[in-house]
């Protein structure tokens, strides 16, 4: 028995399949989808090609209830500004230093490194009898940054070398 089945891609994940194509043979270029986010991200080499692309493509693309977003990521610069970190973490004592890597794997990685403290703050999901939670500031900075691709964070170990 001879059995077609039939797969019908919805709108959105045509349009990405689209954006692909486009840009498939292109080696500045390499699209991704994420259906849980309904993102499409097109990693670009060169500052020129990118910024274009940012120009000509729309930033969303709304099919009946569902829209998805498209963005243009340059692969050769950080894809988020370790600066904006400096600035708002300027002047706080949890905060140890910033810096930022060049040349891993063809893209900069940024760190934000944190005072070497356990923090412990009231938190009642019923994990301590106490209602307290004992974290570190990275792992709070974890859980609350949104937006932070090629920024990672840690705990400064210095005075661990003393």
């Amino acid at each position: 028995m001879n059995e077609n089945k039939l797969n019908l891609a919805p709108p959105w994940v045509e349009f990405f399949h689209k954006i692909d194509e486009l840009f498939k043979e292109d080696p500045d270029v390499k699209a991704s989808y994420d259906d849980d986010s309904k993102a499409i991200t097109l990693l670009v080499e060169g500052a020129a090609k990118a910024e274009a692309l940012t120009v000509l493509l729309p930033a969303e693309r709304t099919f009946c209830n569902v829209t998805v977003s498209v963005k243009v990521v340059p692969a050769n610069v950080p894809r988020s500004t370790i600066g904006l970190f400096r600035d708002a973490f300027n002047g706080n004592p949890a905060f140890s230093y910033a810096v930022t890597l060049d040349n891993v794997f063809s893209n900069p990685i940024s760190y934000v490194v944190f005072a070497h403290k356990i923090v412990q703050y009231f938190n009642d999901d019923l994990s301590d009898p106490h209602g307290l939670e004992s974290t570190l500031y990275e792992f709070i900075a974890d859980d609350i940054f949104e937006h932070r691709d090629g920024v990672c964070f840690s705990t400064d170990t210095e005075e661990f070398l003393e």
